[in-house]
C-alpha cells in the first residue's frame, strides 16, 4: 500500500465539505454503501472528536428524517427506525455527524 493512499489531501476535503450545508447529516455508512461525494467514515469519526462535526448521541434522527438517499437500500436503516429498538449489536450514537459552521 502507498503512503499516498493513506494520506489526506485538505484541500480536497475543504472542498468535499464546502458542498454540504450546515445541518447536513452524513453517516458513517455512506461510503461502504457508495453514496457518491461520501466522506470516509474514519475521516468522519476524526472530525467529530475534534469538534469540526456534531457526532450525535441523542436525537438521532432516521435515515428518512433527513432525506438519505440510501433509504432504498441500506441495511442500516432499521437502526436508526424511531419505533424499532436497533437490531444490530452496534450502538446509534456516533454513526452519524451533524455539519456545522465550523466544518
Amino acid at each position: 500500500m502507498l503512503a499516498e493512499s493513506l494520506a489526506l489531501d485538505p484541500q480536497r476535503l475543504a472542498k468535499r465539505f464546502a458542498a454540504f450545508a450546515p445541518g447536513t447529516i452524513l453517516c458513517v455508512h455512506q461510503v461502504e454503501l457508495g453514496q457518491p461525494g461520501a466522506i470516509p467514515s474514519g475521516v468522519l469519526l476524526v472530525l467529530g472528536r475534534v469538534g469540526l462535526l456534531v457526532a450525535l448521541r441523542q436525537r438521532i434522527p432516521s435515515c428518512v428524517e433527513h432525506d438519505c438517499a440510501l433509504v432504498a437500500r441500506c441495511p442500516y436503516v432499521a437502526d436508526f427506525a424511531r419505533e424499532e429498538r436497533s437490531r444490530s449489536e452496534r450502538a446509534k450514537s456516533g454513526r452519524k455527524f451533524r455539519v456545522t459552521e465550523a466544518t
